[in-house]
């Protein structure tokens, strides 16, 4: 619970760079989908021995927690059971069972409304926090954990956004705009639920209203 992955994965030899040289900025797309999955670029058999180290981990640092929080509570006094308990993780660690569906396996996806670096209506992932001061958006085509039937669904409105109203995104800097967010749901049968978020205290003006009605 609250444990941060942390991940660095060494450049690609393909990009050509030598040791020693600076490399050049990572296109947006690459920037995008190594924050949406991490390990997208990993051997799925390297992805899954990561993910067991760190469920290893987790459970060495539950192991330790449990120990100490029955000792206090104990008085200081270790129970015979509890050095049992310390010589192994507290919760054994089953056997990891591969995914039959490697990519587009996500069937909930939620797209954030906003603006790419071109100041264009994107529907997609933000490249950074708002805290970090980056707000833009970047498509999320790319993405191998996304299904194809969100992609479209993002593409679609992204289109309408651009091409077929004129009402703004969401600005989260002044709490600006209208449309802030698309989520899609889907299921194995084909079935698709499509929701789209917009602020509804920023289109109150009657001309707004008739706009977003339409």
């Amino acid at each position: 619970h609250g444990r941060v992955m942390s991940l660095e994965i060494a450049p690609d030899s393909s990009d050509g760079a030598k040791a020693g040289e600076v490399q050049a900025e990572a296109p947006p797309a690459r920037v995008l989908q190594d924050q949406v999955a991490p390990l997208h670029r990993m051997p799925y058999d390297e992805q899954v021995h990561f993910k067991a180290l760190c469920l290893k981990g987790s459970l060495k640092n539950l192991t330790k927690r449990l120990l100490t929080e029955v000792t206090k509570e104990c008085g200081g006094v270790k129970l015979p059971w509890l050095k049992e308990v310390g010589k192994g993780p507290a919760v054994e660690l089953d056997t990891f069972h591969p995914s039959p569906v490697q990519e587009g396996y996500r069937n909930k996806n939620e797209f954030t409304i906003g603006y790419d670096h071109e100041k264009k209506p994107c529907v997609g992932f933000r490249f950074g926090r708002y805290s970090d001061g980056d707000v833009s958006i970047g498509c999320a085509d790319g993405c191998k954990n996304i299904p194809e039937v969100a992609l479209l669904a993002a593409r679609t409105l992204q289109t309408f956004l651009r091409d077929h109203q004129d009402l703004e995104c969401w600005g989260p800097e002044k709490h600006t705009g209208v449309w802030r967010l698309l989520l899609v749901r889907h299921n194995e049968a084909g079935g698709a639920l499509i929701m789209v978020q917009y602020s509804s205290r920023n289109c109150k003006e009657k001309e707004q209203a008739g706009k977003l009605e339409a």
